[in-house]
């Protein structure tokens, strides 16, 4: 009888009535736990280690791109790979290959006002187009500009 009735307690170990974890331990427990393991300096430094060595692996660079991808633009890495693909891993303006000095792939150029995702660009063209504000009257100054100056 004692086993049923501890089978069916609304109480945990700790006697706060939450739903609770096999363990034992209630959300609520579980919850206070992490919170003061948080602070903890030792758990800081250790996790900051893991991650940084963690973010250098095939697997972390992978799931960090995705999470970038999806975050940011909605692409999923299948979506992002197909774009690459379509595009012969070139810049969609000056035709360089895709793999750039900073990440080592192709950025998402997208319209900063409708959110569209446009192409695939090198880092230097999707700089320079971000720079002049997406504006084709600037761009064509620019043109204009370079022509005078014998560029």
């Amino acid at each position: 009888m004692a086993q049923a009735q501890k089978q069916f307690s609304l109480f945990c170990k700790y006697g706060h009535i939450s739903p609770r974890y096999s363990r034992g331990e209630c959300v609520e427990c579980c919850s206070i736990k992490e919170k003061k393991r948080r602070v903890d300096p030792a758990y800081k430094k250790r996790m900051r280690s893991y991650f940084k060595k963690w973010r250098k692996t095939k697997t972390g660079k992978r799931a960090i791109t995705h999470f970038h991808l999806k975050r940011l633009y909605g692409l999923t890495i299948k979506d992002f790979e197909e774009m690459v693909e379509r595009q012969f891993n070139c810049c969609a303006v000056c035709g360089k290959n895709g793999v750039d000095e900073k990440h080592g792939r192709l950025s998402v150029d997208h319209d900063h006002k409708t959110g569209k995702i446009r192409e695939l660009l090198c880092d230097n063209c999707n700089g320079g187009i971000g720079k002049f504000q997406d504006n084709q009257s600037l761009l064509f100054k620019a043109i204009i500009y370079l022509r005078k100056h014998g560029a």
